[in-house]
C-alpha cells in the first residue's frame, strides 16, 4: 500500500513573501501583510490537519516562482503560484524531503 500524498501549502519566509508582493500580477488578491499570511496560512493549515489531511508545508522562493513565471509565460498570479506550488509539492512526494 502506498503512503497517502500530502497536500502542499506554499510557505514563504519573510524575506521571500515581500519579494512576491512586489512582483505579483494581484498583489490585492495577498495579504496585505506577511504577518496577515503567516497567521491565515497556520489557521488553514490547522483546519485541514483538523480534517485529517496529510499537509505539507512546501518552502517557496520568490526568485524561482518569478523565474518559473516567466519560462511559463504566466503572470505571477493566484493560479501560477498554485500551479507552481502543486508541481513543488508533487517533486517533494517524489523525492520525500522538502
Amino acid at each position: 500500500m502506498q503512503p497517502a500524498q500530502k497536500i502542499g501549502i506554499a510557505w514563504y519566509e519573510k524575506a521571500e513573501w515581500e519579494r512576491l508582493r512586489q512582483a505579483a500580477s494581484d498583489p490585492g488578491e495577498l495579504d496585505a501583510s506577511f504577518e496577515e499570511w503567516e497567521l491565515a496560512a497556520i489557521t488553514t493549515e490547522c483546519e485541514m490537519r483538523g480534517r485529517g489531511m496529510l499537509i505539507e508545508r512546501v518552502p517557496i522562493r520568490a526568485t524561482d516562482l518569478i523565474a518559473w513565471c516567466k519560462r511559463k509565460r504566466h503572470p505571477v498570479s493566484r493560479s501560477a503560484r498554485s500551479t507552481y506550488t502543486a508541481e513543488q509539492t508533487q517533486i517533494v512526494n517524489r523525492q520525500g524531503v522538502v
